[in-house]
Order: C-alpha cells, then sequence, then structure tokens
C-alpha cells in the first residue's frame, strides 16, 4: 500500500505484484508494480514505475483496501513483460479461482488498443 500511496490516488498496484495479490502468480521480485496516469512522475527505490497517459476507472478496483488494475487488466498488463505460456498459466489459474472473465477481458483490451501485449 506504501508504493501505491507514494504516487497519490490515482495510482494502483499492477503488473507482477497486481497479480501475486490477486493470487494469480507468484513473484520473487522485491520491486512493487505501481502503474499511475500521466508522465511526470520520478521512480523512487523499491518501486517499479509504469506510466501510462491514460488509466481507465474501469480498469481499476480495490482489493483489501489497495487500489489496484482489475483482473483483466492485470493480464494485459503481464502480456506484455512475460512469456505466452507465463500468461497461459495465470489465466489458468484465475479460471481456477473463478477470477477470469472473457467478456471483461475483451472490453479490457478494446479500450487499450495498441498496447504490446494484445495480438495484432
Amino acid at each position: 500500500m506504501a508504493a501505491v500511496l507514494a504516487y497519490g490516488p490515482a495510482a494502483v498496484l499492477s503488473h507482477l505484484s497486481a497479480a501475486q495479490h490477486w493470487d494469480l502468480r507468484a513473484s520473487a521480485s522485491s520491486l512493487v508494480d505501481v502503474t499511475v496516469p500521466g508522465r511526470s512522475f520520478r521512480g523512487q527505490r523499491g518501486i517499479r514505475l509504469h506510466q501510462v497517459r491514460r488509466l481507465d476507472p474501469r480498469d481499476v478496483t480495490v482489493k483489501d483496501s489497495i487500489p489496484i488494475t482489475t483482473v483483466a487488466r492485470t493480464l494485459l498488463d503481464n502480456a506484455e513483460v512475460l512469456r505466452e505460456r507465463q500468461v497461459e498459466r495465470m489465466i489458468e489459474e484465475a479460471e481456477r479461482l473463478r477470477l477470469f472473465d472473457m467478456v471483461a477481458v475483451t472490453e479490457t483490451c478494446e479500450r487499450n488498443r495498441g498496447r504490446r501485449g494484445l495480438l495484432p
């Protein structure tokens, strides 16, 4: 939570840290992934900062009192940084935990066109 608070009210837990918080994938990284809209932020020790032009409110939720990307947005974010098989395993785990929602994934992908994690 401290990492998210360090970047203000629009910041959210994301990427590998969000996947771990959703129990989709374990992470041994000591860095905390935080996404924040805007380009004027500076990195801080212990935080892997992801700056985006815009973060749609539909891609954000709260889990355990921590602002976090939705499962669908978490999958999309990780599709940019992980190998395909690793993302497939995350999807399988999301299905096992009954967190996977194909409609939400489709809508998230449509809202975030141009991302590297999307297939052409």
